[in-house]
Parts: structure tokens; C-alpha cells; sequence
């Protein structure tokens, strides 16, 4: 596995786990907020079915009177509806022994215990207001009771009690289809979020991917075209150093190599820079005739190059412009002539850009030929023809290969857009 591919591997672990902690985090949160909409549920519905309990008891309580002889009259209990169903409602009469049930309203009835209705109705009779108590019933089920008194119009003293009884445990449907709904809304959201956290991860890492890639484009770039030049000072200093008589034609030709070698890492770390955004293309007006002329000047001799046309002044970045014209004479030089022919090179200037024509075998028959590493002729590389049509590309214009009558290949390097 190469380097890339791992690191591609560690960028897509790291996104998966932060989609799972994205979503870990958020399940937690969804967790506990259904855990608090349950417990505020039941609360709501206690207190709701508390209140109910109560407006029964008052009402029932308002009810009940004694007539003129003293005898309890609970008729009035029996005819109205705050005693009918459910909460349930009972009345109990204070004896020496106890408590004893007077009333009990139409309706379901709860299983009560006797010494439940004792607790809580003797609660309630001692302090005169009202009581409640959270028990079991003979059946096991948990109860809710709630006591008031009621007085007696011949001495105003608590004669007895009024109760409600209401299971505290809402029913079960009730409760399943909350936990239900609750299920189904938080799995739904989760998978939302797994997908969210997903997209959000993938979005986040693709600038670290994108600069992993470009990173490893400069080093390929920078270690591919530093290799000839290396290999050319190697080769004339060690030729100078049999010949010492060559010497200082070895130091002209390697100053040349070296310069050529800084200027392309110069140009590929400039490139790097410009796509990641950290620097932008400087523009100035300059003579292209003059780049073009210091070109040709400083290239080895040997090849035939026919300038045409006058003074050109364009809008660029002088070093990256120089760059792209060095490259497409330098393959137009290397690859842009027959076997056991001259290079024979022609360059047209005008103030869109320039043209070099050679007499080569001709472009590539598919495709473009300036794709990094990608052969535009038979042993190049496709490196330089990349850069070029890069710096063409940052201007705003093109790089173009096109066949050349007669057989050849024809670069034109447009520096701004042509309509």
C-alpha cells in the first residue's frame, strides 16, 4: 500500500469516527430528552389527574349536609355527576371505631384497603385539610388516594372524610404508545444524524484531502523534474573533472541546470500555493517579445528558432509566464523534430499570447497532451506541457496542441480568454 493509500485509509477511519462521535453524541442527547419528555409526561398527567381528584372532592364536599334532626343526608351525592366514574369518590363517616363508608359513587371501583382509607382519611381529619397518599391496593396495583374533610352544621367540627381514588399508573397504552412514538422519532432522527455527520465529516476532511493530494503532486512533481537536472550536473562535472580543461564550461552549463532546477521548485511550490488559495497570481504589463527573446537566448544551442511578430505587451506574472515559455521551447526542442533530424522551431507573438510550432510527429490523437506525466511526444513527460497550460489556466486563458499542416505539433498559449 503506498503512502496515499494510507493516508486515504486514515482520513476515512477519521471520518467514520467522527460521524460515529457525532452521532454517539447526539443519541446521548436524545436519550436523556426522551428520558425527561417520559418523567414530564407522568408529572403532567399526575397533576392533571390530582386536579380532577380535587374538583371531585370539592364538589362532593359542597354536597353533603345534615338536616334539622341531625341525620346525614348524602342524597344530594347521588344524583350528581362528580361522583360518577372515574376518579372514583367515596364518603366516610368518623365512628369511635374508625372509619365507616357512607357513599360510594357509580362507576369502576378500586380494590382499596382498609387501612389505606384509614391512613389517609384520618390524615385529613386530624390536620382538616386535605390529604393524600401513594399506596397499593389488595391487588398490588399502585393508588393514588386523596382526602378532604367535611363538617358537621350542628357543632362546625370535621364529622368525616371525602376520598378519590385513581390508579397512579397511567394506562398501558397510554404509556406504549409514548415510549413507541418516542422510539420511532429518536431512531429516525439517529439515522438522520449518522447521514448529516457522514456528509458534514466528508465536506469537513475534503480540504485535508485535497491538500494531501496536492502535497504529494509537489513532491511527485518536484522529485520527476529534479531528477535531469541533477543527473545533467552530475554528468558535466564529472566530465570536468577528467577533463580539467572543461571546467569552466561545466560551471556554465550546471549554473544553468541549477537555476533552471530552482526556478521549476520555485514555479511548483508557487502552484501549490495559488490552488490552495495562500497566494494569488501577481499581474504586470510586460513585453512578451522580450521573455520570449531572454528565452531563446539562454537555451542550448543546436536548434533552429524563427521568431515572428513585433512588440507584445500582456498582463502576468513575469516568472510564471517565462516559465511556461521555457517549457513549451524546451519540448518543442526535445521532442518536436523527426529521428536523425533538426529541431526546427518556429514561435509567433502577438498580445493574446504565443505560438510554437515544431516538426514533430504530431499531438497525441486522443485526449490533451499536457496532463502531468502523460506523453504529449514519445519520451517526454508531460510535466512542463502541465505547468504551462497551468500558468495559462491562472491567467484566465488556455493551452491548446493542435496538429500542423505539413506534420508537427502547434502550442498556442492564450494568456486571457478569446471569444
Amino acid at each position: 500500500m503506498s503512502q496515499a493509500d494510507r493516508v486515504e485509509a486514515r482520513l476515512r477511519r477519521l471520518r467514520i469516527n467522527l460521524t460515529v462521535i457525532f452521532t454517539g453524541a447526539l443519541a446521548f442527547g436524545l436519550i436523556v430528552l426522551a428520558l425527561i419528555a417520559i418523567e414530564t409526561d407522568s408529572r403532567s398527567r399526575s397533576d392533571a389527574r390530582e386536579a380532577v381528584m380535587s374538583e371531585r372532592i370539592e364538589a362532593s364536599s359542597r354536597l353533603i349536609y345534615y338536616s334539622d334532626d341531625g341525620e346525614l343526608r348524602l342524597d344530594g351525592l347521588r344524583d350528581d355527576d362528580a361522583t360518577v366514574g372515574s376518579p372514583e369518590v367515596r364518603a366516610y363517616l368518623s365512628t369511635s371505631s374508625g372509619f365507616r363508608q357512607v357513599f360510594r359513587g357509580q362507576g369502576p371501583h378500586l380494590p382499596l384497603t382498609a387501612e389505606s382509607v384509614d391512613e389517609v382519611s384520618a390524615a385529613a381529619f386530624r390536620s382538616q385539610s386535605g390529604s393524600s397518599l401513594t399506596t397499593t391496593d389488595r391487588d398490588g396495583k399502585e393508588v393514588t388516594l386523596l382526602a378532604t374533610p367535611f363538617y358537621s352544621d350542628l357543632t362546625g367540627r370535621p364529622a368525616g372524610a371525602v376520598l378519590s381514588a385513581s390508579p397512579t399508573s397511567p394506562p398501558d397504552d397510554s404509556r406504549r404508545n409514548l415510549v413507541l412514538a418516542m422510539i420511532i422519532g429518536c431512531a429516525g432522527l439517529l439515522v438522520m444524524a449518522a447521514a448529516t455527520g457522514w456528509l458534514l465529516a466528508g465536506r469537513s476532511l475534503r480540504p485535508a484531502a485535497r491538500g494531501l493530494a496536492q502535497q504529494e503532486e509537489l513532491l511527485a512533481d518536484a522529485a520527476h523534474e529534479l531528477r535531469n537536472p541533477i543527473a545533467s550536473i552530475q554528468s558535466v562535472l564529472e566530465a570536468a573533472e577528467l577533463d580539467p580543461v572543461s571546467g569552466e564550461q561545466a560551471i556554465r552549463t550546471a549554473l544553468v541546470s541549477t537555476r533552471s532546477a530552482g526556478q521549476t521548485v520555485d514555479t511548483l511550490l508557487r502552484r501549490a500555493r495559488v490552488e490552495s488559495g495562500a497566494e494569488s497570481i501577481r499581474r504586470v504589463r510586460l513585453r512578451l517579445d522580450q521573455v520570449v527573446t531572454d528565452v531563446i537566448d539562454e537555451l542550448p544551442g543546436g536548434a533552429e528558432i524563427e521568431t515572428r511578430g513585433g512588440p507584445a505587451v500582456v498582463e502576468g506574472d513575469p516568472v510564471l509566464i517565462r516559465v511556461a515559455v521555457r517549457n513549451l521551447l524546451d519540448n518543442a526542442i526535445r521532442h518536436g523534430h523527426r529521428p536523425g533530424e533538426p529541431s526546427v522551431v518556429r514561435v509567433t507573438i502577438d498580445e493574446e499570447g504565443f505560438v510554437v510550432a515544431d516538426r514533430g510527429p504530431g499531438p497525441p490523437e486522443t485526449g490533451d497532451g499536457f496532463h502531468r506525466f502523460r506523453q504529449g511526444n514519445p519520451g517526454g513527460s508531460g510535466l512542463g506541457l502541465s505547468i504551462a497550460a497551468w500558468v495559462a489556466e491562472a491567467h484566465g486563458g488556455s493551452l491548446s496542441l493542435l496538429p500542423r499542416d505539413g506534420g508537427g505539433t502547434t502550442a498556442r498559449l492564450s494568456l486571457r480568454p478569446r471569444f
